[in-house]
């Protein structure tokens, strides 16, 4: 299976927008989770390589990550990091 970047899944963020940067992260890697674009157990870059990849602070990515993880979309472990969970909690 080809490896695939999560940051390379975000269009560019919209910084214009009233919606917040976090937000839109969330919304973009959302919908590709649900979609199957990003596989169950896909593992997250760090945060700093992601913010640096999308060009944000590396609090943008926290942030979206909590959000993720209240939607019950990725799991986060200390040691190993932010991942895809088997079956997303959509509510």
């Amino acid at each position: 299976m080809p490896k695939i970047g999560w940051a390379g899944l975000v269009p560019a963020l919209d910084r214009a927008s009233i919606v917040p940067l976090y937000r839109q992260l969330h919304e973009h890697l959302r919908e590709a989770i649900l979609a199957g674009t990003l596989p169950e157990a896909t593992r997250r870059p760090p945060e700093r390589t992601m913010a640096l990849e999308l060009g944000v602070n590396r609090r943008t990515v926290v942030r979206a990550d909590r959000e993720r993880v209240s939607d019950g979309l990725i799991e986060q472990r200390v040691v190993s990091g932010s991942r895809v969970i088997s079956r997303p909690r959509v509510g």
